[in-house]
């Protein structure tokens, strides 16, 4: 999604291995979370769902929108709701070889507080690193907060409501760990590749 429509041509320039198989992975974002995005149902209202003027209402064009509760075009994804659960999002590719396929949302909405993310290997075949111990701790390693286990494809949640001033946190998955800044009643995506040895912080919030 770019922000002016559903269609989107992103490119990736990469070497296939000699195994013939390369992984890529695209994180589909509704971008509900911050300011501009509660004017609903459709209004006066420009907010990061609107295309075209304000005070439009309908709108016309390739899978366009007013506001998060309708969707008025026949492209696909379509539907009454703009986050209908089940909406196909296709997915294709063109290079040495072509082909495609879809993927389908399902909706759960949670107020999400602590510390959430997975564990993949990105840079190889893209296999997850399931049923690793997963731990919060304060910033000074010594007191644990919250703690899980990586699921089969590699996501972890670890809960915790923070109420003080934004500080550092300390995660560990196995035995690695990284540091995180927490704000109150924040939250924060990080991810870890264990090929690479690398973390990535992706999303953090209040």
């Amino acid at each position: 999604m770019n922000g002016t429509g559903y269609d989107c041509l992103v490119t990736v320039n990469f070497t296939i291995p000699s195994s013939g198989i390369a992984y890529v992975n695209i994180h589909l974002d509704y971008g509900t979370k911050g300011g501009g995005t509660d004017f609903n149902p459709k209004d006066t209202f420009a907010d990061r769902y609107d295309i075209g003027t304000a005070n439009t209402t309908n709108c016309v064009g390739d899978a366009t929108y007013y506001d998060a509760l309708q969707n008025d075009s026949n492209a696909i994804p379509a539907g009454a709701l703009a986050l209908k659960p089940c909406t196909s999002y296709p997915f294709s590719h063109t290079g040495t070889g072509s082909g495609g396929d879809s993927v389908q949302n399902v909706n759960t909405f949670k107020k999400i507080q602590g510390v959430f993310g997975q564990a993949v290997n990105s840079s190889t075949d893209g296999k997850a690193w399931p049923n690793v111990q997963a731990t919060l701790k304060d910033g000074t390693g010594k007191t644990v907060l919250a703690t899980g286990v990586t699921d089969k494809d590699g996501f972890y949640a670890l809960n915790y409501k923070y109420t003080g001033k934004a500080t550092n946190f300390i995660i560990v998955l196995g035995n690695v760990q990284y540091v995180v800044q927490l704000k109150a009643n924040g939250w924060a995506e990080v991810d870890y590749d264990p090929i690479t040895g690398k973390w990535y912080q992706d999303v953090s919030g209040k």
